[in-house]
């Protein structure tokens, strides 16, 4: 489940799968773990999660597991679709004031916030939730995908963050073998440009990706592996 870190939530979660009667023995653990085990052959690689938040999970071929990233938007989830979307529109508001050089950002912000008076988008957006401001996201990778140099330099932030995440469970758990990606969340789901540039991050930095998979949906995953678990039984 999503939240699984939060143990309060985990507890709860738990209590009410074994009030059910219907399951033996139960784990909970977070939304990354099918990730690598039906999104990878062999059920080992590194699972890399950007949506609202960031977070990087992995195991390896003898069971071993750790990951990176997954704090929250307060101080943590770089690289992640908020990340982005706060980045991209202080670029803009800064942009807009003189401050740095024009940007495509702010008519893009205009145009999805249906407001051209840039003083009012705070208080519009000081009613809107952290998913909904993270769809700003996509404002800075349809600008930088049109060649905005500003978007461009954010968009190359957020990939070089997230590589990070890969390359720092890579070094620690795979350091000198090939390791298998698999991608998900819906800011590298949606975003072809991003993944590619994340990729190049991640291997530039001296690392080694094996097989590279985009899962669009958790649940496919999660399915693909227990399908194994029951064949192996």
């Amino acid at each position: 489940m999503a939240g699984a870190g939060s143990q309060p939530h985990a507890d709860a979660f738990l209590q009410q799968i074994v009030a059910s009667g219907k399951v033996a023995n139960p784990t909970v653990t977070h939304d990354a773990r099918p990730l690598v085990g039906g999104g990878t052959q062999a059920d080992c690689g590194i699972a890399l999660i950007a949506g609202t938040g960031s977070f990087a999970y992995c195991r390896t071929a003898d069971a071993t597991e750790d990951r990176c990233g997954g704090w929250g938007y307060l101080y943590g989830d770089e690289g992640s679709g908020y990340a982005l979307g706060i980045a991209g529109l202080r670029a803009a508001v800064m942009a807009h004031d003189g401050r740095t050089a024009p940007t495509e950002l702010v008519n893009g912000f205009r145009n999805w916030l249906g407001e051209s008076d840039i003083p009012r988008w705070l208080t519009e957006l000081r009613t809107w939730d952290r998913d909904q401001i993270a769809g700003a996201a996509k404002i800075v990778c349809q600008c930088a995908s049109a060649g905005d140099e500003t978007a461009i330099r954010l968009i190359d932030h957020a990939a070089e963050s997230l590589a990070c995440h890969l390359a720092t469970l890579w070094n620690r758990q795979f350091c000198g073998q090939s390791s298998d990606i698999v991608l998900a969340g819906g800011l590298l789901v949606g975003n072809e440009f991003l993944r590619a540039k994340v990729i190049d991050s991640f291997l530039a930095s001296g690392c080694k990706a094996g097989a590279v998979m985009v899962v669009e949906r958790s649940s496919d995953a999660m399915i693909r592996m227990l399908e194994r678990i029951c064949l192996r039984k």
